[in-house]
C-alpha cells in the first residue's frame, strides 16, 4: 500500500486570481465543454425519440458513455475550434452526464415521486449556466503558486488555499474543478 493511500485523501481549495488572457482561455474552453453536453442531450433526446417510435424487429439503442465518447471523437475531428481545447475537461463532461442520466433513470425505476426526482439532463444555455471546468489529475498541476490546466492555460496566480481534509498528506485527489461563482470569482477545488 502506497503512503498516499495509507494515509487517505486530502482536499484543497484554492481562490484564483484570474488574468485577462487565462479568463478569455478559461471561457472558450466552458464553451467548448458547454456545447459537448448540449450534444449529449440532443443525442439522448434523439435516442429516446427512435426507441419510442423503433420497428418491433429491431433492438433499442443506448446512449451511454461509450457512444458519446465516439461521438466526441467524431466530433472533434470533423470541427477544428473543437479541436483547440482539451480533450480532458470535453471527456469528464461526458461522464458527468452519463452520472446526470443514470440519476434520472434510477430515480424513474425507483418510482421516486416526480417533484423528488432528479430531471433528465437540460441544455445549458451561455448566460444562465456557470462555467464549471473539471480536470482529471493528468489534466492540471500546481506549479511555482500558479494553476497549470491541459490546453496551455496558466492561471496567473493562486491568491490562497485552505486544507480540507485529516492529516497532513499533499493532495491526493485525482481531480480539479475550477468554477466561476456568481460574483465572477474563479475557485478550484482539487
Amino acid at each position: 500500500m502506497t503512503a498516499a493511500a495509507e494515509a487517505g485523501q486530502a482536499r484543497y481549495t484554492f481562490r484564483l486570481r484570474v488574468s485577462s488572457t487565462a479568463l478569455a482561455l478559461l471561457t472558450a474552453e466552458w464553451d467548448r465543454c458547454r456545447w459537448v453536453w448540449n450534444e449529449c442531450v440532443a443525442k439522448s433526446k434523439q435516442v429516446h425519440a427512435w426507441n419510442q417510435n423503433r420497428p418491433e424487429d429491431t433492438d433499442r439503442q443506448t446512449c451511454g458513455p461509450a457512444q458519446l465518447d465516439k461521438m466526441l471523437t467524431g466530433a472533434r475531428a470533423r470541427t477544428p475550434w473543437l479541436r483547440e481545447g482539451s480533450s480532458v475537461p470535453q471527456q469528464q463532461i461526458i461522464r458527468d452526464f452519463g452520472h446526470s442520466r443514470a440519476k434520472a433513470h434510477k430515480d424513474i425505476r425507483e418510482g421516486v415521486a416526480r417533484h423528488h426526482r432528479a430531471g433528465m439532463p437540460k441544455w445549458k444555455t451561455k448566460r444562465e449556466a456557470l462555467p464549471t471546468l473539471n480536470y482529471t489529475k493528468r489534466g492540471f498541476r500546481l506549479k511555482d503558486s500558479r494553476l497549470h490546466l491541459a490546453g496551455g492555460i496558466v492561471v496567473v496566480a493562486v491568491v490562497w488555499w485552505r486544507w480540507c481534509g485529516r492529516g497532513n498528506c499533499p493532495p491526493s485527489r485525482p481531480r480539479c474543478a475550477c468554477t466561476r461563482t456568481a460574483w465572477g470569482t474563479g475557485t478550484a477545488r482539487s
